[in-house]
């Protein structure tokens, strides 16, 4: 039964996003107001792109670039396989004042330059490169969310 096995995953992203709420009163984290943002009239409002923080890791691959953007602990957001980042657009602007996001892209995956050298399997070289990532950057204990491909890469990596 293939829903018995997706109910685990199903109530822990349903427990982190509860714990997103940071007012104190986790009662109701639909009754919270979200940050107050100010737009520079100059500046396109398409949030999907992640902002260049100067706190963005220094981390060279050929299969995977990384974004950072918000402050507070590190949470590792992976794309699936037919999407791109902007996917969490959404999830990014309501977070990324309590959590530094990292926003992978996976080389080849939605209009991105694929690498140029092919690996025996592309799933392990990119675990072995968003491990990387977290060893380069120190992250301490990140969190892993997936969707779809980015879902298994996250299990792969936490393995």
């Amino acid at each position: 039964m293939q829903s018995a096995r997706t109910l685990p995953l199903i109530v822990l992203m349903l427990l982190f996003l509860h714990g997103c709420n940071t007012d104190g009163d986790s009662s109701n984290p639909a009754q919270t107001d979200p940050p107050a943002q100010t737009q520079n009239p100059a500046q396109p409002q398409n949030s999907a792109q992640p902002q260049n923080n100067s706190d963005d890791v220094p981390f060279e691959s050929e299969f995977i670039s990384v974004k950072t953007q918000g402050a507070g602990p590190d949470v590792i957001l992976l794309h699936g396989f037919a999407s791109s980042p902007d996917v969490w657009s959404g999830v990014a602007t309501t977070i990324d004042s309590r959590f530094r996001l990292h926003l992978v892209h996976v080389a080849g995956l939605a209009g991105s330059p694929a690498a140029e050298n092919v690996p025996e399997s592309y799933l392990e070289t990119i675990r072995d490169e968003i491990a990387r990532y977290i060893e380069v950057g120190k992250l301490k204990k990140p969190v892993l969310i997936g969707h779809s491909m980015g879902g298994l890469l996250s299990l792969l990596v936490s393995s």
